[in-house]
């Protein structure tokens, strides 16, 4: 894959619009939205008929102890590597003490490389928690030791040193069928078998030519063919190159009828998933979400973001897995709020549904009401959000940051 980005150090300047809308107010022609239509209506109808047809899992999580280690000598060291208790730890360390109790990850990804990693993490909102590699079977449940910062009273910031201990093994649980079939219906409509960038492709197209539109079928699949084989990567984070490269993928995947490459290059500038030096949040303004779209098409939008949302064990090789903070920014122009907000609120109450994910949903609500416009109405979700949260057991409520 070839990679296209500016080495000039040259300012960024955030523009005023995005992409160009058509007559129907959308950012594909009326043509481009009755092919997908076509499409969507016949995978909805699969769905339809054939459901889910495999059980989902939740990410496998337990609860794990940590104790703050006042002096980090070599006995606490040789204690950790020789796999000591919790209990015996306690014993032979008295000084030290139980701090908290934090949710524990454990997950398994493919890195860059294409190698089969396998970590634990611990449950941290903003994606900040200590990861600890497992090396085998047997390394998934001794202790580790970590650091963590801790805000001092001038705003100071000081490292604190910390055992991590789990006395209780990882469970994973089965998704409930209702909640299955959100994730099942994502994978109907992303194929799974599909990535949006390949490895292979034979050019450096950021953008198609101008009247490509006119072209052949045969020469639209060929430019889309090396648009995908190359990343373009952002200079910073108002760097909108990366974002009319995907439209443009998305708009010539919609013109050679590939829906498969349309549904995640929309994604991911739903998401904003591209390669940049930085992503402030300053430059998110300026960025549509184009929800929209996804509904004119007759997508079941929500049970699509919610699927792609939940965190599962067994997802498909190629599950696509979308950002909180920017699902619930699309959320907020949901047409149906109403039910949005009743379907999330069940998910967090439902004590049949994970811990993890019921976390995640607590923070996907509280994303889509700090991007609702009204603020009367950012107000009232802000305090059924807070009301939610109230009723959850105590490990999950020291969990959730206000």
């Amino acid at each position: 894959m070839r990679y296209l980005f500016f080495l000039l150090t040259l300012p960024c300047f955030a523009q005023t619009g995005e992409f160009p809308t058509y007559a129907n107010g959308l950012i594909y022609d009326e043509t481009t939205m009755d092919q997908l239509g076509a499409i969507v209506d016949s995978l909805n109808e699969d769905f339809r008929t054939c459901g889910v047809n495999k059980p989902y899992y939740a990410t496998a999580q337990t609860y794990a102890v940590r104790v703050r280690i006042t002096n980090k000598t070599k006995n606490v060291v040789e204690a950790i590597e020789r796999n000591i208790s919790l209990e015996d730890f306690l014993k032979q360390f008295p000084t030290t003490r139980i701090e908290d109790r934090k949710l524990a990850i454990r997950h398994a990804y493919k890195n860059r490389d294409g190698d089969q990693v396998e970590q634990i993490g611990l449950f941290d909102p903003y994606g900040n928690g200590p990861r600890f590699s497992i090396e085998n079977e047997f390394d998934r449940s001794r202790p580790r030791l970590c650091e963590a910062s801790h805000r001092k009273k001038n705003g100071k910031y000081i490292a604190r040193n910390y055992a991590v201990f789990f006395p209780e093994p990882f469970v994973t649980n089965r998704l409930p069928m209702r909640y299955a079939s959100l994730v099942g219906y994502s994978e109907c409509m992303v194929d799974t078998a599909t990535v949006k960038l390949i490895a292979e492709g034979g050019g450096e197209r950021e953008l198609p030519p101008p009247k490509w539109r006119k072209m052949s079928r045969r020469k639209q699949e060929r430019i889309l063919q090396e648009m995908r084989a190359t990343e373009v990567m952002g200079f910073c984070s108002q760097d909108d190159r990366p974002r009319y490269h995907a439209l443009y993928i998305a708009l010539l995947s919609a013109e050679t009828v590939n829906w498969s490459v349309f549904l995640r290059a929309h994604l991911d500038i739903m998401n904003d998933r591209f390669q940049r030096a930085s992503d402030g949040s300053y430059a998110w303004a300026q960025r549509g979400t184009y929800l929209r779209e996804l509904e004119a098409l007759d997508l079941n939008v929500l049970d699509l973001l919610l699927g792609v949302t939940l965190s599962v064990d067994n997802p498909a090789e190629h599950h696509y897995y979308a950002s909180i903070p920017r699902s619930g920014r699309a959320l907020a122009e949901y047409s149906d709020p109403a039910l949005l907000e009743k379907v999330l609120t069940t998910l967090i109450r439902d004590d049949e549904l994970d811990d993890y994910n019921r976390i995640r949903m607590v923070y996907l609500f509280r994303a889509y009401g700090n991007y609702l416009t009204e603020e009367a109405r950012r107000a009232a979700v802000s305090k059924r959000v807070d009301t939610l949260v109230a009723e959850l057991p105590k490990r999950m409520r020291n969990l959730i940051e206000d």
